[in-house]
């Protein structure tokens, strides 16, 4: 890793070797995150930054941009081992990072996966893996066939570009997971595992910020009145409808004749 310590004497990070804990063997978030925040690092509130495209450089060498990708300038990467960006923030500390992605191969229905390494090194085993969905819808309401089943309809993938943060692909995580970048130039390293895809826009950005219960009650309380919990407004959703999207083509309705399920 290319991390840098605070200037200063007395520093709170002198206490400890922060390149030996990022290059430490699979560190899971949780640890790197809360060893981070024990020695003062803080969330980013800024503006978001955009990675700098012209400074792309790809495994093989050779050029990976192209002007005109489904309407958009974007890189094209098909298998390429590796491809690197440089992001100037203005500030050391936490952030999301985020892209805007195009999965253009119609053959595969999987979603292309991805690691992503920080100067120079994977900052925790979360970071190892991330996916990129595709997504899907059914063309239609379930159709009847001749001995009145019901039929699963064909499934539609919706192409087009999307917009993600890096998640934990488990799920572990509800929220994107946060990493931390040094004040002034960083290298992010995109690792190919599957798919290809093309992206438009990688960003830095600030996290969304936690807060405790307590904090959420007393917005919950503003925004709905001392009883929020009878004045929140109900969502329902009728389960039998077509799904709007999904991001598995394989999800699909189910029967359950069981009156005690």
């Amino acid at each position: 890793a290319n991390y840098q310590k605070p200037e200063g004497e007395g520093s709170l990070f002198d206490s400890y070797d922060m390149n030996n804990l990022l290059n430490h063997v699979d560190p899971f978030f949780a640890q790197v995150y809360q060893k981070l925040l024990q020695e003062g690092a803080t969330d980013y509130t800024g503006e978001q930054v955009e990675a700098d495209f012209s400074s792309l450089t790809a495994s093989s060498g050779a050029s990976m941009l192209e002007t005109d990708v489904f309407g958009r300038s974007a890189l094209v990467w098909e298998d390429e081992e590796w491809v690197e960006f440089k992001i100037t923030v203005p500030a050391a500390g936490f952030y999301n990072l985020a892209a805007t992605y195009h999965l253009y191969d119609q053959k595969v229905k999987r979603a292309a996966v991805r690691s992503v390494e920080i100067n120079g090194s994977t900052p925790f085993a979360e970071a190892d893996g991330l996916t990129f969905n595709r997504y899907f819808r059914d063309e239609s309401e379930p159709k009847t066939n001749a001995l009145g089943d019901q039929v699963r309809p064909n499934q539609e993938e919706l192409s087009g570009w999307y917009d993600t943060k890096f998640y934990d692909a488990t799920g572990y995580y509800a929220e994107a997971l946060r990493f931390y970048l040094n004040e002034g130039e960083n290298t992010i390293r995109l690792v190919f595992s599957e798919g290809k895809m093309a992206i438009s826009s990688l960003r830095a950005e600030k996290p969304d910020p936690y807060i405790t219960y307590e904090q959420f009650l007393i917005k919950q309380q503003k925004e709905y009145g001392a009883n929020s919990e009878r004045n929140i407004p109900q969502l329902n959703i009728q389960a039998e409808s077509t799904v709007v999207w999904k991001n598995d083509n394989t999800l699909s309705r189910i029967y359950n004749g069981d009156a005690a399920s």
